[in-house]
């Protein structure tokens, strides 16, 4: 318990309201950041009401060494402030807000010679920039109140009379669509001023502020929840900085901010409030620095604090945000069934048994083991082998020692290279050439094929030799240089006919990779640097002359 003098209204409090987001819960870790915005553009001031509407924040009231009326909105697409109508009700400060849906609401307050508390309400239509009085604040006229809103009402309570005699804990509900207020449950923490304040789907959460007990002002630390569905508060774990008055709070993703205000010198500390686990954790300290008697508003994901009390009343603007860090990263790497240069990564290869079942592995990283894995086809190891008969994707979902989930996916595709009688196609080289062509072996002479470079599978085009290779045109010489290339190809032409040429890449399951249609054959082509390792197909066309080059890509 402390003395105190009654607070210079010099240096204010703030009020806000809080949007509410629609976004699932998890525990997570976060990167959280501060970044300078562009300056509130109205005069430094405290004691300012805050609040937003859809993709723009609002700012407006408050004192600057006198009450104000001027009122703002920023654009956070622009980082721009324009000044918008004059506050319906006048110069005050100390006043409440909140909004709901489209619109939005300011009221109370103190106006003139800082002596004349008020209880006029208005609502502000951003579409018009028209401010329309309302049903005035039902309960009595007041200062350094709380406005919130939760769901689609809104809510002003506790607060100070003119001289601090007496400080109230009354707690009123309006409803914008019968322009009515309905006394509610007092609030159960008592009478008290300066608190702050936000709300997390229908409930609202009170806390921290000053109070008046045995003969002198208290600053608290104890915080509350309301619920709206039963008219009932319930005391929560008390917030966890030290006790104090004038801070900001709102909402971000489902969980409650309290920072910078007032315990007998002014803070810069910012606490998240998790309402699933009842707890406090410290996040990065307001990049302001110390203050108190700031104004905040949220928009989407992202939370803004501006002026307030820094030594003088100021007018900077800072934005909060926060990233998700708690999903793992989690990868399957490609991999080949068998060890050759001509075999595709992540594909199978029925009937030859040696080439049909492929290992999946999941890698996660960045989290904290051990780790749970539950695979699309119901495994729970860390690697599967699988058969697909047709192309299928697997996918794996980590879980690590904290709760955090990643995952991962990976596609593996059936190349059926059934022949007959238990053989097999393969793409056949010619000798030392280039030259491809299909043909039907044993199983047992498979692998020394693939050590020659041929491929599992039928090469592009007929079945029956040359299936790829057109006729040899003595005018029509191509080339492809170096092959194989660790890096990229270069296409050489050596031909009379200046007719344009087609070009198609293709990879050994038939797929175009790349390609290119009338190009001059003076012109210089270069591919594949982007390639993963294997083999690829070059078919080159002019006119009726056609060639396919085998190239190998280390």
């Amino acid at each position: 318990m402390k003395s105190k003098k009654l607070p210079n209204y010099k240096l204010p409090k703030l009020f806000l309201k809080i949007l509410l987001l629609c976004i699932s819960i998890n525990s997570y870790s976060q990167v959280n950041t501060w970044q300078s915005k562009q300056s509130f553009g109205g005069t430094g001031r405290s004691g300012a009401v805050a609040f937003s509407i859809g993709t723009k924040g609002y700012i407006g009231t408050g004192y600057d060494s006198n009450p104000t009326k001027d009122f703002w909105e920023y654009d956070p697409s622009t980082d721009t402030w324009a000044q918008k109508a004059d506050f319906g009700g006048g110069e005050r400060n100390h006043a409440a807000g909140f909004s709901i849906g489209t619109k939005g609401y300011l009221g109370t307050g103190l106006r003139y010679c800082m002596c004349e508390n008020t209880k006029d309400f208005w609502e502000y239509d951003p579409a018009t920039n028209v401010w329309t009085r309302k049903a005035d604040f039902a309960g009595p006229s007041r200062h350094v109140a709380i406005g919130l809103s939760i769901g689609n009402k809104g809510y002003i309570g506790t607060g100070s009379a003119t001289n601090y005699a007496p400080l109230y804990k009354d707690f009123w509900e309006y409803d914008p669509t019968a322009d009515t207020w309905t006394q509610k449950a007092d609030f159960a923490g008592g009478a008290r001023y300066y608190t702050s304040a936000f709300s997390v789907g229908k409930k609202g959460y009170i806390g921290t502020g000053t109070d008046f007990t045995g003969g002198g002002f208290t600053y608290r630390k104890d915080f509350w929840e309301y619920d709206q569905n039963t008219d009932t508060w319930l005391r929560k774990a008390d917030f966890a900085g030290t006790a104090r008055e004038g801070a900001v709070g709102f909402n971000i993703n489902n969980k409650g901010y309290i920072g910078t205000g007032y315990d007998g010198s002014s803070a810069k500390d910012f606490w998240e409030y998790d309402n699933l686990l009842d707890s406090w954790t410290r996040k990065t300290d307001f990049g302001g620095g110390e203050r108190f008697s700031s104004a905040g508003f949220i928009i989407g994901s992202t939370g803004y604090i501006g002026v307030g009390v820094a030594g003088a009343r100021v007018n900077d603007f800072w934005a909060y945000t926060t990233i998700d860090i708690c999903s793992i990263a989690v990868t399957i790497p490609d991999v080949k069934v068998l060890n050759y240069s001509s075999i595709a990564y992540n594909i199978v290869y029925p009937p030859y048994s040696p080439a049909s079942s492929i290992t999946l592995t999941a890698q996660p990283s960045g989290a904290s083991g051990p780790y749970n894995y539950s695979w699309s086809n119901g495994a729970t190891t860390q690697s599967i082998t699988v058969s697909p008969s047709s192309n299928t994707t697997y996918t794996v979902t980590v879980t690590d020692a904290n709760g955090c989930t990643g995952t991962a996916s990976k596609e593996v595709i059936v190349k059926n290279v059934n022949c007959n009688n238990g053989k097999v196609y393969m793409c056949h080289i010619t000798g030392s050439s280039s030259h491809v062509n299909t043909i039907c072996i044993d199983n047992n002479a498979v692998a020394t094929h693939l050590a020659a470079g041929c491929t599992l599978g039928e090469c592009i085009g007929s079945r029956n030799a040359p299936s790829v290779i057109e006729t040899e045109v003595a005018d029509f010489k191509i080339d492809i240089i170096p092959n194989p290339s660790s890096n990229y190809f270069n296409l050489v032409i050596n031909t009379k006919n200046a007719t344009s040429i087609s070009i198609r890449i293709m990879d050994v399951l038939g797929r175009v990779v790349e390609m290119k249609n009338n190009m001059a054959i003076s012109e210089k082509y270069t591919f594949g640097n982007g390639f993963k390792p294997g083999m690829y197909l070059a078919e080159i066309i002019q006119g009726t002359n056609r060639k396919v080059i085998r190239v190998v890509k280390k």
